[in-house]
């Protein structure tokens, strides 16, 4: 699904603009697997004093 970026750039005829904008709107989705989330949460555990092994 194309980002609001996208669109926005395609509704002003900026062609190169939303094909960048689309590859980096896909390269951060790519990063929302179980493997980057899990990743994510462990990261942010271990900032927390509380939390820490």
């Amino acid at each position: 699904m194309p980002s609001s970026s996208w669109n926005a750039c395609v509704w002003l005829g900026l062609a190169d603009e939303a094909e960048g904008a689309l590859s980096r709107a896909q390269a951060l989705a790519s990063g929302f697997n179980d493997a980057g989330l899990t990743q994510w949460f462990e990261t942010r555990r271990r900032r927390l004093p509380g939390f820490r092994r």
